[in-house]
């Protein structure tokens, strides 16, 4: 049984104040899980998706009132996508030589893609 935390934290801009600092936006899921030993688990979920609009306008027309809108375009200037996915693959350790064959384990794939990255 595994009792799981996932959070993502985001600077954004501040709308809810005139105060100019940014505001920090998290969002988090809890999750619990059973799970037997060695089997992988995907966990997902924190999606999102962010735009920036970009306002242009024939200068002083553009600021009219009602009018303004004639004299002004909008476009979509940024789009950016984060998704937060973990996998997991709990083992259960029932002695130290088990400690100890899954460490070397793991040490020898970081070594080995460690490795690979170098000879590019």
């Amino acid at each position: 049984m595994l009792d799981i935390s996932q959070e993502a934290s985001d600077v954004v801009p501040t709308t809810t104040s005139s105060i100019d600092s940014p505001t920090i936006r998290q969002r988090k899921i809890n999750s619990s899980v059973a799970v037997q030993s060695r089997t992988e688990i995907v966990l997902g979920g924190l999606i999102s998706t962010n735009r920036q609009l970009e306002k242009q306008g024939v200068p002083v027309l553009k600021d009219i009132p009602i009018l303004g809108a004639a004299f002004t375009s909008k476009a979509v200037r940024d789009r950016n996508r984060t998704e937060l996915m973990i996998i997991i693959r709990p083992t259960v350790m029932g002695n130290r030589l088990d400690v100890q064959n899954v460490t070397r384990e793991i040490k020898s794939k970081m070594l080995g893609a460690t490795n690979a990255i170098y000879r590019q």
